[in-house]
Order: structure tokens, then sequence, then C-alpha cells
């Protein structure tokens, strides 16, 4: 074992890793594999809204059916910029890191990108840039929220109750439930696996709370 903690998780690395653990590495993979089944799904569901399994409302726009699934399918706004609350489109996100990798490797960009081939793409590069790519954890991050976007648009499984951001590394807590009363007073991170009781949960919104008060007052 090397005295080094991985980029993603910040557990231990293993002396054969480069900066990102197998498990994390895995995970990005994963990510990248899920997101065309997730698009195509969207797809379908834009293009049948009166099934169902889509009730036209899930984007959380009453007034436009699909809501942010139209934006996450969509092409983007012209210059990139967006509404400052409407999600980062799928191809904008993925086409962004493409060229970012492709130009930090000296690489032609995919000619005509496409979901699929991009994540393919980035996929076959992903243990490089794991390895090599000094933002590697801000494309995790871009990526998971992304794929969060699309299961949330489109229904797709149940998504967990989170919380504060861990004391450890700032992903979001997500709540422990017990299969037998679907209550729970315990919170874990998925990310470094470091688990909160009550206690321990409170100190992490307490650190929260006083992170967005210096935020307000450094805005003034």
């Amino acid at each position: 074992m090397t005295d080094a903690l991985c980029l993603l998780c910040h557990r231990p690395l293993a002396s054969t890793d480069l900066r990102t653990c197998v498990a994390c590495l895995g995970q990005v993979r994963r990510q990248l594999r899920d997101v065309p089944a997730l698009v195509e799904m969207g797809e379908h569901l834009i293009a049948e809204p009166a099934s169902p399994s889509y009730d036209g409302t899930r984007g959380g726009d009453d007034e436009l059916p699909g809501g942010d699934l139209l934006v996450l399918l969509g092409p983007g706004a012209p210059g990139g910029v967006g509404h400052p609350a409407d999600p980062m489109p799928v191809v904008q996100t993925l086409a962004t890191w493409v060229r970012d990798w492709a130009e930090t490797r000296d690489e032609d960009a995919l000619p005509c990108p496409r979901t699929p081939d991009m994540c393919r793409w980035l996929s076959l590069r992903a243990g490089w840039a794991a390895g090599h790519h000094d933002a590697f954890d801000e494309f995790a991050s871009d990526l998971a929220r992304m794929v969060g976007a699309l299961e949330d648009a489109t229904g797709a499984g149940d998504r967990a109750e989170t919380g504060a951001p861990c004391l450890a590394c700032r992903a979001l807590l997500v709540r422990d439930h017990d299969p037998r009363t679907g209550r729970g007073d315990g919170w874990h991170c998925v990310r470094c696996r470091r688990t909160y009781d009550p206690t321990q949960y409170v100190l992490a919104l307490r650190a929260q709370l006083e992170e967005v008060e210096e935020m307000r007052a450094e805005a003034g």
C-alpha cells in the first residue's frame, strides 16, 4: 500500500493505483455505460408522453411536458449558457470533456459526436484520465450529476434520500434505512464509505450551515 489517497473517495490507494482507486474508476465507467440507455429511455418518454410510465411532470415544470428531460436531451443554449436553474444538456457536458481530453492528449475529437460514441470514447480513455488528468475529479462529479439528473427526469430507479455533505470528501450523505421498518437515523457516504450516527450527522449539518454563512458574508 502507499500513503496516497484516491482522488475521488479519499481512501488509501493500492500500490498499483495511480491517483484513483479501481472501485472509483469502475464506477465512472459504469456511469458512462448507463448514460446512453438513460438517454434512450428519455427520448422514448418524450416521444410517447401519454405512456402510463410518464406523467409529464418529472422535470418539475408543469407547463412544459418533460420539464428538465427536454433540457437534458436538447442541444443546449446558444453560446453554451442557459437558464441557471436548468441542468446542463447531456451532449454539451460530454462534448466539453471530449474536447478537453482530446486537446490534452493531442488527439482529434470526434467529428460528429453522438452520446453513445462520446461515452464510449471517454470510457476507453478513463483509465488514462484517472491517473493523469488534473481535473478527473471534476469530470467524475459532472458525470455523477448528469446521471442523477437523468435518473430523476426519467424516473429510473429509486432515488436515495441525501443530506449534508460528507465532512471527509464533500459528497452528499445518503440516509440509511432499516429494511424492516423503512426508517433509520444513520447516514453514510457512498464515495468514501464513512458512516455517521445522529450526533456525527449534526456536526456535518453544522459544518454545512457555517459554510453557507461564510459564503453569504463573502458575498456582501
